[in-house]
């Protein structure tokens, strides 16, 4: 029921389905939900890699680097 309202959610925003920028709208989304986890910001970094924007994916790159560390987890 609620990955259908994140769907719903952000098709409203005019994202095709399945896109890069529906994924990356799907995890910020997650990360309302839990902004400590070090995973949801390597996959949208992942997400900006893949699009070929640099920046935003060395940003949340970095940004889950720093709580790996601040959770003592190993990035891989």
């Amino acid at each position: 029921m609620e990955k259908l309202a994140l769907l719903q959610f952000a098709n409203k925003k005019g994202l095709p389905l399945g896109s890069y920028e529906q994924a990356a709208w799907a995890f910020k989304i997650a990360l309302t939900f839990n902004i400590n986890k070090a995973e949801t910001y390597m996959q949208i970094g992942k997400i900006y890699n893949e699009v070929n924007d640099g920046d935003n994916a060395i940003m949340y790159a970095r940004l889950a680097y720093l709580l790996f560390k601040k959770n003592k987890k190993d990035p891989k």
